[in-house]
């Protein structure tokens, strides 16, 4: 006896055999019998509970199924992947190509193992736990790891060190400028201590261990700038509060949880130092006559900031250390803007604001170059 489709063929001594154990279970019963050209022909039929076991054991069936399309999706069957799949793979492209190759097909595996729902395949899409887990792991995989990915996140968390260190002279320039003014205004100190302060607090925490402080202070300083774009959403404030975003986002992204930290001893003396010269800065600023003349305008204008990372630049030409040529060059083009936007009205900053584009170029043609020399993938998989 046959099934229709030859997909099941069973001999008349087993087909007996199975519907008496059935009968026996209480699964079926005899319906009927008939005499057909000389042979007695017997008819069974289910009973309520052999339905109700034959619709748990076709659920049972088509579980496995599901189950077994999964696996075979995950490994890369023919024809068995779903939109669903698709749009996990293309998520998992976040992840560096190193890293895909050894885990991407774990991973699906066990992202699909409880999607199993025809419909949730064909229109679902991935968790947003799943998403931000996956996002969170790129970042880490991308900044830290192989060699080449190392001394990127490298790069990123000096960006952030060196932006800190310029709001930390800034800061306090500015608030020393209001201090010495004949008429201060308060809310203008308060603004720039914050900014000093948030600065002054997010390089500390960093450099003694205190990763989430760090992070909070450092978006606290972020505060005077967004009231300024606020009040006054010109050009000049934009490319004045550029820098101080780029900051805090480089901070965000380098300092994950499982980056390094910056040695404190260092990074806490270039902070006083920023700070003192930063008010040093304005101090000598008091001094000279307010009368427009090519220094005055040059200290005004806050250049110290530009010359000192153009002097970065020029010793970082001679030595090969990709990620601070990286940083160097990225902190460069980042306080530009503001240097073009200065030069419709005073042309004595053309000078550092052409050396600045030229060291930047310079330093990231290098840094790039370092950084490809660099190892993409883990020892072990070299």
């Amino acid at each position: 006896m046959s099934c229709p489709g030859g997909r099941l063929e069973l001999r008349v001594g087993t087909l007996y055999g199975v519907l008496d154990r059935l009968v026996a279970d209480g699964w079926a019963e005899r319906d009927r019998e008939e005499v057909h050209q000389g042979r007695l022909r017997r008819y069974y039929r289910l009973t309520g509970d052999g339905l109700r076991a034959l619709a748990a054991e076709v659920t049972r069936l088509e579980a496995t199924v599901r189950a077994a399309s999964t696996v075979l999706r995950a490994v890369g069957g023919v024809g068995m992947t779903s939109r669903l799949e698709n749009r996990y793979r293309v998520l998992l492209r976040a992840l560096p190509e190193w890293y895909r190759a050894e885990r991407e097909q774990e991973m699906l595996a066990v992202w699909l193992a409880e999607r199993t729902d025809e419909l949730d395949l064909e229109y679902g899409w991935p968790g947003w736990a799943e998403t931000r887990s996956l996002l969170g792991l790129a970042l880490r995989t991308r900044l830290s790891g192989p060699p080449r990915s190392a001394a990127l996140g490298d790069a990123v968390r000096l960006v952030a060190l060196i932006g800190l260190l310029v709001q930390v002279g800034l800061g306090t320039a500015y608030a020393v400028n209001i201090v010495l003014s004949p008429v201060a205004d308060l809310l203008a100190l308060v603004l720039d201590l914050l900014l000093a302060v948030g600065s002054v607090g997010a390089l500390a925490s960093l450099a003694t261990g205190r990763r989430v402080q760090g992070l909070v202070l450092g978006l606290v300083a972020l505060v005077p700038s967004l009231l300024g774009l606020a009040s006054h959403p010109a050009l000049w404030a934009i490319a004045n509060a550029l820098p101080e975003w780029a900051t805090a986002l480089c901070l965000v992204l380098g300092y994950h949880r499982e980056a390094p930290l910056p040695k404190a001893r260092p990074w806490l003396t270039a902070t006083a130092l920023a700070s003192g010269l930063g008010a040093a800065w304005w101090g000598a600023l008091s001094l000279l006559p307010r009368d427009g003349s090519a220094l005055w305008v040059q200290v005004d204008l806050g250049v110290a900031p530009g010359w000192a990372l153009s002097l970065a630049g020029l010793v970082l030409l001679v030595r090969p250390r990709p990620a601070a040529r990286l940083a160097v060059a990225a902190s460069l083009l980042l306080l530009l803007p503001e240097r073009l936007v200065l030069l419709s009205q005073f042309s004595v900053v053309l000078p550092q604001a052409v050396t600045m584009a030229v060291l930047a170029m310079a330093l990231g043609v290098a840094g790039l170059r370092d950084l490809r020399r660099l190892p993409g993938t883990p020892p072990a998989l070299a």
